[in-house]
């Protein structure tokens, strides 16, 4: 019963309905965002290779700056054009200061990496601390370039990415069948 007042009864005549789709529930620009695994098709084959790029702009003195990765299967960061780590497990994300390598202006995130087989994905997180005390999250999601084919310094900041697809996003850190990863995340 909708109201207060005493039961009611209600009849209709030649009802129609209409399906008016599901509704997407509004984004909270307030609640924290969470990296995205993330894949250059739907779904990954084995041996499929993958190549990533993430470009981004620093404008603040940096204080600290960490990359935290995962690549199911495996996997290579670059930032700025040069190698930060491997990640030789999905399971076992790879974290690295990379306070170091970063710069003012434009900055790129480079992945390599390779599905030894079952689903290929990859997630990713660049937490930045400004000198200021503010703070700054670059992660995996629909935005990363993508592609399957590799390229000559496709990890150099001054390729042209242009031709690369945007990446297909396989849901957020936390989905079957990688569920959650230790991490900084």
């Amino acid at each position: 019963q909708l109201h207060a007042g005493p039961p009611m009864k209600v009849e209709f005549k030649d009802i129609r309905f209409r399906h008016l789709g599901s509704v997407e529930p509004e984004e909270d620009p307030a609640a924290p965002k969470i990296p995205r695994w993330i894949w250059h098709d739907a779904d990954g084959s084995d041996d499929e290779k993958g190549w990533f790029r993430k470009s981004f702009t620093i404008d603040r003195e940096i204080a600290k700056a960490q990359l935290w990765m995962s690549c199911d299967n495996q996997g290579e960061a670059y930032l700025n054009g040069k190698r930060t780590f491997q990640n030789a497990r999905w399971e076992q994300p790879t974290t690295a200061d990379v306070t170091k390598r970063m710069k003012s202006g434009e900055n790129w995130i480079a992945v390599s990496m390779k599905n030894a087989g079952g689903p290929a994905a990859l997630i990713a997180e660049l937490k930045v601390e400004y000198a200021d005390g503010s703070t700054e999250s670059i992660q995996s999601d629909a935005s990363w370039r993508s592609s399957a084919t590799n390229a000559k310094n496709w990890m150099k900041a001054s390729f042209d990415d242009a031709g690369w697809d945007s990446a297909k996003d396989l849901g957020e850190h936390g989905v079957a069948p990688w569920g959650r990863l230790p991490g900084p995340q």
